[in-house]
């Protein structure tokens, strides 16, 4: 079984997100936006559902990793040895918030144009797998799955959500 749960998930949708593209790499704000949106539409096109609102929010005061009512994705340097990190805040069954952090104590990018980078669509498609209310998964038979819990460098192929993946969404959202 290559998908687990948080325990909760969102009880209303589709699920408001906030953007702060604000970095120290020089990535633009549109390259940003455009691999996070694409990220949350592969969740939305898994079921033909809207899970995530697609008329997200910029803004480059907001904070990640703290609970504010805001589910917040940003960039912000890490102390841990993770690429990117999901908070995620229950009760009584139910996700209020989420946030991502990505580590910028690493070097973000497309890795189609450079393997070096870690990948901005990948990791978010990964960590909002988290915001939706899916769990890491550690079993190497499942390592092609979006929620495999380990990433690496250059990896492209979490921006897409294996069947696994799409099974879990579908038992949360339908």
């Amino acid at each position: 079984n290559c998908y687990g749960f948080l325990g909760a998930k969102w009880n209303t949708l589709p699920v408001q997100y906030t953007i702060n593209p604000s970095n120290t790499q020089g990535l633009s704000q549109e390259f940003i936006t455009s691999r996070i949106s694409a990220a949350a539409e592969t969740w939305d096109a898994a079921i033909r559902k809207e899970i995530f609102d697609n008329a997200y929010s910029i803004d480059p005061t907001a904070k990640a990793g703290i609970r504010d009512g805001k589910n917040t994705l940003a960039f912000t340097p890490y102390p841990i040895n993770a690429l990117a990190f999901a908070s995620v805040w229950m009760a009584n069954g139910e996700i209020t918030e989420f946030d991502i952090l990505f580590n910028t104590n690493y070097v973000w990018g497309d890795a189609d144009q450079n393997q070096g980078f870690v990948d901005i669509q990948n990791l978010a498609t990964h960590e909002l797998g988290h915001g939706l209310g899916l769990a890491d998964i550690y079993s190497d038979s499942c390592s092609d799955a979006t929620m495999y819990a380990h990433s690496q460098h250059g990896e492209t192929q979490k921006r897409t959500l294996a069947k696994a993946d799409i099974k879990g969404l579908k038992k949360l959202y339908r």
